[in-house]
């Protein structure tokens, strides 16, 4: 209708840009549901305070049963449900370091 891609599209294709992969044969990006722990590294900050690694894109916050759509400023708590969208290409380390940022950290 309006003639322009989906936006998750277009910084998916960005994102994939960045990190020099190519999409064949329809090939999309992955998506990825970590939930923020009690002592996480992202508990408790805003979107724009944590160190996301390269190529991960925050596409949504689920709490209890709002769905949010996160902005700089939105607050990440305990609990909350956060949804990545990455390429496939780096959806294994992406992973690992998303899981390092929303799970408790052992003292």
């Amino acid at each position: 209708l309006l003639h322009v891609s989906p936006i998750y599209e277009e910084l998916l294709s960005r994102i994939m840009e960045k990190t020099g992969e190519r999409r064949e044969g329809g090939k999309r990006g992955a998506l990825l549901e970590v939930a923020v722990e009690l002592g996480s590294e992202a508990a408790e900050k805003l979107v724009s305070e944590v160190p996301w690694p390269e190529g991960a894109l925050i596409v949504g916050i689920r709490r209890g049963e709002k769905e949010i759509v996160p902005h700089g400023d939105t607050q990440i708590l305990q609990g909350d449900y956060l949804l990545i969208a990455s390429s496939k290409g780096c959806f294994k380390d992406l992973n690992v370091r998303m899981r390092e940022l929303c799970h408790a950290r052992p003292d």
